[in-house]
């Protein structure tokens, strides 16, 4: 009997694209191979002209190059050949995304200020209501209020050796002790790094980067029994040039690492910053 071989016997020769490749499997069915012993029938089978070489071009697209094959003895000196095609056009540099969001959290210490009518730069005003009833003593309250804190992320994929097993043990956790992509120390912070690879050799990576304009530090400020804030208090600065006042301090919660050094592949300044800091 000759040795036949069939082309695209399943799913056609059709290509699927997605973000960072595109991908096609082609299968073909060789027959007449009952001259071969099971040992060697799949190597037989791969060797027939009508299999594509490695690297040969897909039909429909002769840029997506052919790159692993997967023969299985079907029995009756019959064998199908499952040939996949892939052209990976992820950027030598690195891709880039952006997402942003603003997060609600409570505000009983500071505003800018109960005059609406000028736009003040910094929190400094306590956010306290005062109420005297009809024949009574003044009472003084917190406002209960809340804040919008814009909550973004800057994400990277980029192809190198490096694995990210051993990136997010090194990095993860960690914000920015240098001014990175134009935004301030500590403010910047590195979440873990995924990957996946397909040689062990090269990995698809994908860094992503919290941002906190009030930086990634935690404050705590002394209050009175009935959760008031003394009057006495300073106003705490969250522009980073100080770490305490009278009343408040502020504490590093998470360690710092120059990401100009770390990632130098992304230190480029912003092409603009569109953070706006705090919204009151």
């Amino acid at each position: 009997m000759a040795i036949e071989v069939k082309a695209d016997i399943k799913n056609g020769a059709d290509l699927t694209w997605s973000t960072h490749e595109i991908k096609g499997v082609r299968v073909f069915q060789v027959t007449g191979l009952e001259q071969y012993a099971d040992s060697a029938i799949l190597v037989a089978a791969l060797m027939q002209p009508g299999i594509p070489a490695m690297g040969s071009g897909h039909p429909a697209m002769p840029t997506v190059p052919a790159v692993s094959y997967h023969p299985i003895n079907r029995g009756a000196g019959t064998v199908d050949v499952r040939v996949e095609y892939v052209l990976d056009f992820t950027p030598t540099t690195y891709l880039q995304s952006f997402s942003g969001s603003f997060k609600q959290i409570p505000n009983t210490i500071y505003s800018f200020g109960q005059d609406v009518s000028t736009i003040p730069t910094s929190p400094d005003v306590l956010s306290q209501i005062t109420f005297t009833p009809l024949g009574g003593r003044a009472t003084t309250k917190n406002a209960s209020l809340t804040l919008s804190v814009l909550s973004a992320n800057l994400t990277f994929e980029v192809v190198e050796q490096t694995s990210p097993e051993t990136l997010t043990a090194e990095y993860a956790g960690f914000t920015n002790s240098d001014t990175f992509r134009g935004y301030l120390p500590r403010t910047v912070l590195c979440l873990p790094i995924c990957g996946s690879t397909r040689d062990g050799t090269n990995y698809r990576n994908r860094y992503s980067f919290a941002y906190n304009p009030q930086t990634w530090d935690q404050y705590d400020v002394v209050k009175n029994a009935d959760w008031t804030v003394p009057v006495g208090v300073a106003g705490i600065v969250t522009d980073g040039s100080a770490f305490s006042g009278n009343g408040w301090g502020r504490f590093m919660m998470h360690g710092t690492t120059a990401f100009g050094t770390a990632f130098p592949k992304f230190a480029g300044a912003a092409s603009s910053n569109p953070f706006p800091g705090i919204i009151g």
